[in-house]
């Protein structure tokens, strides 16, 4: 009996610290939903200016074009029913097949921004190459190319080890080490891989466009000062424009894969409260991307804004025939000029 009360004295002289356990608040609703909306809006609406029969005859529209399908689908398909929809785990099989589809998107929508990079390299680097020999039916078999590939490397879980069942939502399998495995290549491939082409090709890209205007400067005797101006100007411009393009990709990118790393390098460091809300910040950041990229193309890319414009005029006014960009005789000039330079510098010993 005296042993007992002398133990429960004992006992309640411990004093237990107090742990602070952090209450991490849940994703943002509201968020999720104005960026899926967003995207949904921004990439209808630029495919339905790019859809006019001139336009669609680009070579890079059609990438873009298919890019803005993707953007659709992301928005819509995924990030709506994924993140703004609560209790979507209850779809079952729907709700087991939304990560496949998610990372699909992801997959090809970067994959489309390299084919972009490859196509800028080709018009700008083999500008002759680019007008007598590719055509779209090229464009239209590497787009399909990437929408087939997407599609099979999200499938490896389902065909793997993450089987799919009709009544019950699966999104992680118990193999883990095998989660873990594809987690790594599919962000590598959908962020990582996009990043270094995309910085490669436009430092490259950079290289071409200021080399060729030394060259342009050396050789230009036979050249107006009006037209010289032009290809100045513009040279500059696109210059300007890619710079844009490829700093709001890494922007947006570049913040999730690198606390993406950080977290999976260091399993046991403690996320902060701090960390935490960087973390959903950079996620949702990430996950825009295709919501604010069609907004650049409608900014920078003058035949995807006038397509779109003469769309909604031919919708409005009920003009008979959709007008392709004008185009001044000062461009015209321009671009002969640019294309004949491009000519003798092929044929030139001053080659790069």
């Amino acid at each position: 009996m005296d042993s007992n009360q002398s133990s429960n004295s004992s006992n309640s002289s411990i004093v237990i610290p107090a742990i602070n356990i952090i209450k991490y608040p849940p994703d943002s609703i509201a968020a999720w939903y104005i960026i899926g909306v967003i995207a949904v809006i921004t990439n209808s609406l630029l495919l339905f200016g790019v859809t006019t029969g001139r336009t669609i005859r680009n070579l890079t529209t059609i990438i873009i074009g298919s890019s803005f399908i993707i953007g659709i689908l992301f928005g819509g398909v995924y990030i709506l029913p994924r993140f703004a929809i609560t209790g979507y785990r209850k779809w079952g099989l729907f709700c087991s097949l939304l990560p496949i589809l998610g990372s699909s998107f992801l997959l090809n929508y970067n994959l489309h921004q390299c084919l972009i990079c490859f196509d800028r390299l080709i018009a700008v680097n083999w500008p002759v190459i680019y007008r007598s020999r590719l055509n779209p039916h090229h464009y239209r078999i590497a787009v399909a190319f990437t929408w087939i590939f997407s599609f099979i490397t999200a499938l490896v879980p389902i065909m793997s080890f993450r089987p799919l069942e009709l009544s019950k939502c699966i999104i992680y399998s118990k193999n883990t080490i095998a989660e873990e495995i594809f987690l790594y290549v599919l962000f590598l491939g959908c962020i990582f891989g996009p990043i270094l082409v995309i910085i490669t090709c436009y430092t490259y890209i950079f290289y071409i466009i200021f080399s060729r205007k030394r060259k342009i400067n050396q050789t230009n005797a036979s050249i107006s000062p009006a037209q010289y101006s032009i290809i100045k100007r513009k040279t500059m411009q696109a210059s300007l424009q890619m710079a844009i393009l490829a700093l709001v990709f890494l922007t947006l990118m570049l913040p999730y894969f690198i606390l993406f790393l950080v977290l999976r390098l260091s399993p046991a460091m403690h996320i902060t409260l701090p960390m935490y809300y960087f973390a959903q910040f950079s996620r949702y950041i990430a996950f825009s991307y295709p919501a604010i990229n069609p907004l650049l193309y409608a900014y920078f890319v003058e035949s995807i804004r006038c397509a779109f414009f003469d769309r909604i005029k031919y919708m409005v006014y009920g003009q008979t025939k959709v007008r392709s960009p004008v185009v001044s005789r000062y461009e015209k000039a321009s671009s002969m000029t640019i294309q004949r330079m491009s000519l003798r510098m092929v044929r030139s010993p001053l080659r790069c």
